[in-house]
């Protein structure tokens, strides 16, 4: 199985930040969005299923490039290749530039297509399950607000998927498609990409997967929905903060322990502390992550994320993302402060 990793946005919505980092580097409950995503997907793993990761990178891609190789590539986890993507042309352009890489050895394979800003949970076991006659399966999870996705219209009949829009202007369906996205037949799914690019069908100026599977779908195939159990979004302020929440309460249980604080600081769990850091007439949590070297004092933090080497003194902080390397010196309080790397307040 070939699965492209598809990291090469822009991450406008999570600026400043973006500014410095991909936005799949960004930690969420003490890790890269990205770790979260690879160590899923290390699962697809079998003696009957071998697995080649393609890297479509983009803005600020050598450091993708960097932590995949120091944290997955050297340690013998993955196989991997890097792309980048020159011009930001969409999904579906993307994806087309793995195409050699696919379909180096001159098979068909089956291929996985992921978002590197959304984390996900499921049971690969259903793929084995799939009827014969499907071309592959769509992850979907209802949302409240379907314009920022593409969405699945289901066959009341059928069950399969019927159509897909990408980013409808007026929700026609509350399915909203989620990475990652499966195909048994990598020639399929990349004869669908070139006639998409080949005619030129864009959706707001840009090449999208949804296009492509809706190519697929005109051409008669049948693409199966699939539940997502846990689906969690990292692309803009909030969704970080929610997802940071989210799995704080997953892995209270089986986080490793906190580090030794000191007596006057106060823990509200479920909190994650990295090693290093320096908490002292502190109240912390809930809901918090600390990045390694952090230095709090004589401050109340709450619902937020604040990252490696960063000092906070005299601060109040609900609901914040800070970035590495920032200073805030009170006495200051602050709600819904997003703040990026070697800032000072």
């Amino acid at each position: 199985m070939k699965i492209i990793v598809l990291t090469a946005g822009l991450g406008t919505r999570l600026r400043p930040h973006t500014l410095t980092r991909p936005k799949a580097l960004l930690k969420v409950a003490g890790r890269p969005v990205l770790a979260y995503i690879l160590d899923k997907l290390i699962e697809l793993q079998t003696s009957a299923r071998d697995l080649e990761f393609i890297f479509v990178n983009g803005w600020l891609g050598e450091q993708i490039v960097a932590y995949v190789e120091q944290q997955y590539v050297q340690s013998g986890k993955i196989r991997a290749h890097f792309l980048e993507q020159v011009q930001p042309l969409g999904q579906a352009h993307a994806i087309g530039l793995a195409h050699d890489l696919v379909f180096a050895n001159g098979d068909d394979s089956e291929v996985m297509i992921v978002f590197g800003d959304t984390i996900f949970d499921t049971d690969f076991l259903a793929l084995h399950d799939l009827p014969a006659e499907v071309a592959g399966a769509l992850f979907v999870n209802e949302v409240e607000d379907p314009r920022r996705f593409g969405v699945a219209v289901l066959d009341q009949t059928s069950g399969y998927v019927k159509q897909v829009v990408e980013k409808p202007d007026e929700p026609i369906s509350n399915l909203a498609i989620c990475s990652p996205y499966y195909f048994k037949s990598g020639r399929q799914l990349f004869g669908a990409i070139e006639k998409v690019i080949q005619s030129g069908r864009q959706t707001k100026g840009e090449y999208f997967l949804a296009d492509a599977i809706a190519q697929m779908l005109e051409a008669g195939a049948r693409l199966q929905p699939l539940p997502l159990p846990v689906w969690l979004d990292a692309g803009t302020f909030e969704a970080m903060l929610e997802t940071n929440r989210a799995l704080l309460e997953m892995h209270q249980d089986a986080t490793k322990p906190l580090p030794p604080v000191n007596a006057s600081a106060i823990l509200l769990e479920p909190v994650w502390i990295d090693t290093d850091v320096i908490i002292e007439r502190c109240v912390v949590g809930p809901h918090v992550a600390i990045g390694k070297g952090a230095v709090i004092r004589d401050s109340v933090v709450a619902d937020s994320i604040i990252e490696e080497g960063s000092q906070l003194n005299g601060a109040s902080l609900r609901h914040a993302l800070v970035g590495r390397f920032t200073k805030i010196n009170g006495p200051a309080a602050f709600s819904g402060l997003n703040l990026g790397d070697y800032s000072e307040i």
